[in-house]
């Protein structure tokens, strides 16, 4: 698989449909801004190429639906996609560069990791905070519970965090519990390899830089 983009591919996002356990569609976000998207498996064949970002793609979310996308880029821009006609339907410039964005399981929410902040925006209201959860430290990876009541977010210290985020609606309330020390450097990213996680908290692969 050779990028049709140009430069390195900081994110990539496999797509799986609903009641199925194999992905159909993997997005790859490249250095120049576009977003591929390739049929999963088979001749992994590229399907189609979308512009939009004026500057490297940080991160990328499907909707479970399959029919829209969410992107961010170096360039401050968080991004809609249209995947049925592959195309931008809505762009807002947001006041930081944003590290990472998530849709939650059931599609009502997602999640965006700016620096020390994470906000739960609602879908169904156009993006409003649901939920703020702030950190000492800059967060660098997340990931979110299938029922949408719980986040786990690694930190740059090698901090791991879990919030309640019923809680976190109601109050500016910290996290439920933290591991300290979880990785000697930064957390790079979260992995459940277990049904549920999303899910439930039973094993978790950490990812970090040493």
């Amino acid at each position: 698989m050779m990028n049709p983009g140009d430069g390195a591919i900081p994110c990539l996002q496999f797509y799986t449909p609903q009641g199925s356990q194999n992905p159909s569609y993997l997005f790859s976000g490249s250095d120049d801004g576009s977003i591929a998207i390739w049929k999963a498996g088979g001749g992994w064949e590229h399907l189609k190429l979308m512009r939009g970002h004026k500057g490297p793609v940080r991160s990328l979310s499907v909707h479970p639906s399959g029919r829209l996308a969410l992107s961010v880029g170096h360039d401050r821009g968080l991004r809609m996609w249209n995947l049925a006609k592959g195309r931008c339907s809505y762009t807002a410039k947001l006041d930081v560069e944003a590290d990472h964005i998530g849709f939650s399981a059931d599609g009502e929410s997602y999640a965006l990791l700016c620096d020390k902040l994470i906000t739960i925006n609602s879908v169904v209201q156009e993006g409003s905070i649901t939920a703020k959860l702030q950190h000492p430290r800059r967060a660098v990876s997340l990931l979110q519970q299938s029922d949408g009541n719980g986040l786990l977010s690694g930190l740059d210290d090698g901090r791991l965090c879990y919030w309640d985020l019923r809680a976190a609606a109601a109050a500016a309330a910290g996290p439920v519990w933290q591991q300290e020390k979880a990785h000697n450097g930064r957390i790079r990213a979260i992995m459940g390899i277990t049904q549920g996680w999303y899910g439930v908290i039973s094993c978790l692969w950490l990812f970090s830089d040493v």
